[in-house]
């Protein structure tokens, strides 16, 4: 990567520091976040594969770099649509579906900031692993009988992500 593109990390920064704040509220076990960090990985290197390497490179030969870079990061979102099969709620992964695109405009920007797909694999896989880690621990929590964990509501729920996730678009 152009150490000069990597400034461009820093708005990422101050997400991850709400996202251990957040980790630390919830509190899921150090094993949980363990398991959860080999898939998490592969998700963000295959989708920044796929989304920001592949598919970029093929739209750029046709198209300029704002048309395809908006294009990828439209398909990343739509993409995200189908996680309705996994959760059954159908407005959670529509609203996920513009998140995605919102985070998919950021990691565009990063990878052409830096030249490399490398930082926005970083990037989506610090952002993959402490979501896929409170949604656990909220689930584990539902399971038990127990609260929510209080941070559930504004990172996991309703439109707090969608109005988190802006920013970064």
């Amino acid at each position: 990567p152009a150490p000069r593109g990597l400034v461009a990390l820093w708005p990422a920064a101050l997400y991850f520091a709400l996202l251990a704040l957040a980790l630390r509220a919830a509190g899921p076990p150090p094993a949980l976040l363990l398991a959860l960090a080999g898939p998490t990985l592969l998700i963000a290197v295959s989708e920044e594969a796929m989304f920001r390497g592949f598919l970029y490179a093929g739209l750029r030969d046709r198209l300029t770099i704002l048309r395809a870079g908006l294009a990828c990061s439209l398909l990343f979102g739509a993409v995200h649509v189908l996680n309705v099969q996994v959760t059954g709620d159908l407005r959670g992964a529509l609203l996920q579906s513009v998140n995605a695109t919102f985070l998919g405009l950021y990691l565009m920007g990063l990878r052409l900031a830096s030249g490399s797909i490398w930082p926005p694999v970083l990037v989506h896989w610090l952002w993959n692993l402490p979501l896929f880690a409170l949604g656990e621990a909220a689930e584990a929590a539902r399971r038990a009988g127990l609260p929510p964990p209080p941070t559930e509501g504004l990172l996991l729920q309703g439109l707090g992500p969608t109005l988190l996730m802006l920013p970064l678009g």
